[in-house]
């Protein structure tokens, strides 16, 4: 069996997102499809599994496609490599108004 590869894409037309799940295997490619269908549940009955299982590497290239298209999480968070180029940022700026030699003239 070969991986699984998960394509984004931003659909003007649809006001939609597009996923497409690929099964690469070898040279050869084949389209992953799926009819999603709607079960009632009632209150204290189990369901019998979730919607969709993937690895936590087709989640990556799913997250990849989703940033690629724009799309961010709502909290506000930025990515990790932001949030340390920022810290990187203020200790230059602190290094720079704290640790000047009283003889260096202000800038």
């Amino acid at each position: 069996m070969g991986r699984t590869e998960w394509h984004v894409e931003s659909s003007i037309a649809w006001d939609a997102i597009h996923l497409w799940a690929i099964m690469r295997d070898g040279e050869r490619r084949s389209q992953i499809t799926a009819q999603l269908t709607v079960s009632p549940v009632e209150p204290g009955q189990l369901v019998e599994g979730p919607t969709l299982r993937i690895t936590e590497a087709e989640a990556q290239q799913l997250m990849d496609g989703l940033w690629r298209i724009g799309i961010r999480p709502r909290d506000g968070a930025g990515s990790l490599a932001q949030v340390d180029a920022m810290n990187a940022h203020l200790q230059d700026m602190r290094k720079l108004v704290f640790d000047r030699s009283p003889s260096e003239p202000s800038p």
